[in-house]
């Protein structure tokens, strides 16, 4: 069992009080938004507490790079398969409960546990804990979570293997990649695999913002803010392969206003795309409060609609996963199951 968890080490008196000032940094981060706004989509418990039962779903067990088996629940109706990515939060009932919608459209919807078989002593099915995910990421190995251009970190490599995994157990069918937040950006650089025909990028967040970022709302530098997380090489290979696979698209997801997922980024993948010749191959759905000014500046690529949700400390930030309203919920759904049918 592979257990996460942040070490406090008694015996030394030096870390003891890092440790304990970041676990009340981040309870004030988490705790103290989700009582002061009831619209906090990404750490108040969700309406419906407890997850799908796990009968629902089938498991199975894929062997990674890192060498740690990677547990992955699906959905067990055929239809095209689809690797459904988690959040920070992990694989959580609201996530679990879309990965069934989309069964009900005609997929086959794949969940890769990318913390483990054991998180903090739990299963990983229905795990629903941003703040303790925020703990421990940063001494995690496998992920780079604040690097600007060096790549999200050896977890990519093993995503990579899931959605070959995939592919082979579906008969070598194409494979929709759907990325959510901490992995909003995966589905990107997962487009030079040949399996791979669609990347859905839902409100990419890494490089991730730092606690003090989050706690006195202070940006990112307009670069970082920018950057989609991706080396260089992993955006040579991208383009590379969008232009030698001419069926080969890129969805995102977005608010504009969304203060932990800048939508800059979306901006850079435009523009990459545009030097490179290809810029057709990207379109976005973005949801702005009010007018869409974001949307009318960028016709050619931005398709807008507006939200009623008011920026807080933390949100507006899912999409089509978990946002506060209905109706921002089934704009993103519609517009996701209409690129999907494609």
């Amino acid at each position: 069992m592979q257990y996460r968890y942040i070490k406090c080490d008694s015996t030394d008196k030096r870390n003891r009080p890092a440790a304990l000032i970041k676990k009340v940094l981040w309870t004030f981060v988490i705790t103290i938004p989700c009582v002061l706004f009831s619209s906090c989509v990404t750490c108040c418990p969700p309406e419906n507490k407890d997850a799908p039962p796990v009968s629902e779903f089938r498991e199975i067990s894929i062997s990674v790079p890192s060498g740690e088996p990677c547990p992955t629940w699906h959905t067990p109706q055929r239809g095209k398969p689809v690797v459904l990515l988690h959040a920070l939060n992990g694989i959580s009932p609201k996530t679990l409960e879309f990965a069934q919608e989309m069964a009900r459209w005609g997929y086959r919807v794949y969940l890769p546990s990318l913390y483990g078989d054991c998180i903090e002593g739990q299963s990983p099915f229905g795990w629903d804990e941003a703040l303790e995910a925020a703990k421990f990421l940063p001494d995690d190995p496998r992920w780079n979570i604040y690097g600007e251009n060096e790549g999200p970190g050896p977890v990519l490599d093993d995503v990579r293997e899931v959605v070959r995994f995939v592919s082979r157990r579906e008969g070598g069918r194409q494979v929709v990649v759907i990325g959510n937040c901490l992995t909003g950006s995966f589905p990107l650089a997962l487009l030079d695999e040949p399996a791979v025909d669609l990347a859905v990028l839902a409100q990419p967040a890494m490089p991730l913002l730092r606690d003090g970022q989050v706690i006195f709302r202070i940006p990112q530098r307009r670069i970082i803010a920018a950057s989609t997380g991706l080396s260089d090489e992993q955006w040579h290979r991208t383009i590379a392969a969008l232009k030698t696979n001419p069926d080969k698209r890129i969805i995102g997801f977005h608010y504009r206003n969304d203060p932990l997922a800048p939508i800059w980024k979306f901006d850079t993948i435009h523009e990459t795309l545009r030097n490179a010749g290809i810029s057709e191959r990207f379109t976005a759905y973005v949801l702005a409060p009010g007018g869409m000014m974001y949307s009318r500046k960028r016709p050619d690529w931005v398709i807008g609609g507006v939200t009623k949700q008011q920026r807080t400390m933390i949100t507006p930030h899912s999409t089509i996963i978990n946002p506060v309203t209905k109706t921002d919920r089934d704009w993103f759904r519609k517009h996701l199951r209409k690129e999907l049918a494609r």
